[in-house]
């Protein structure tokens, strides 16, 4: 079910879509089937700016995906940039 597509599509503005992306990227809302996207996808990016652990680390890990994190609280603990993924820091 995809009830969520709509109000994450508002918020990107067409950005998708100015991109030429609009084929490749997916506004899929709320899902609890973790396991099945990672399955599914080809990286993980994790942009949370606050995230006290981030099990989506861990996540990403045990499915063998790459890992693009933010150097938020938790994720900062235990990625290691360029050794078990990439990390960034937050621009706001």
């Amino acid at each position: 079910m995809d009830r969520g597509r709509r109000p994450f599509a508002r918020r990107a503005g067409g950005a998708d879509r100015d991109l030429g992306l609009e084929s490749r990227v997916r506004f899929s809302g709320w899902r609890d089937d973790r396991a099945a996207l990672l399955a599914a996808a080809d990286i993980c990016v994790f942009p949370s700016r606050y995230e006290p652990f981030g099990t989506v680390t861990v996540d990403a890990w045990a499915a063998k995906r790459p890992l693009i994190a933010a150097a938020a609280q938790g994720p900062k603990a235990y990625v290691t940039d360029g050794t078990d993924g990439c990390s960034f820091r937050s621009m706001t």
